[in-house]
């Protein structure tokens, strides 16, 4: 007995004839689960949704498009701007930090995000006794 198929084409290609071998012989299977008609309109609804997956999909690729297009222009002229700003101060650090920029090794902007460690107590409580049980003995028993 074969297996069901997995590939998403090789499940199609058995729904066509699964459908066309039950039509030719309606004599031999009077009265199937699943009727050709019912198995044709699922076979449509499949590749209407494929059709708006495809469509999705090139709008996706697009829209990324668009966006590196965009991110590209923008740093170009950031740099720009920024090969301006170090031109016209002679590179001096303490005005070019003004724009956020400023020599290697310093910070790049004016704001500082820092992330809180070691996270919050609740954070640790989360941990299932199961992760930390095999791990460390005297934390076990918490």
């Amino acid at each position: 007995m074969p297996l069901y198929p997995s590939r998403e084409l090789e499940i199609i290609r058995l729904a066509q004839d699964v459908s066309t071998g039950l039509v030719a012989n309606r004599d031999q299977f009077p009265a199937p689960p699943a009727t050709p008609e019912e198995i044709d309109k699922a076979l449509a609804a499949y590749n209407a949704a494929r059709e708006t997956a495809k469509a999705g999909a090139a709008e996706a690729a697009k829209g990324l498009a668009l966006k590196e297009e965009a991110l590209n222009s923008l740093s170009e002229l950031v740099k720009a701007d920024i090969q301006y700003a170090e031109s016209m101060t002679r590179k001096d650090g303490s005005k070019l930090q003004s724009l956020g920029w400023g020599p290697a090794g310093t910070a790049r902007s004016t704001m500082r995000v820092r992330a809180k460690w070691p996270p919050s107590r609740s954070w640790r409580r989360g941990r299932t006794r199961s992760s930390s049980a095999g791990s460390n003995p005297s934390t076990a028993a918490r």
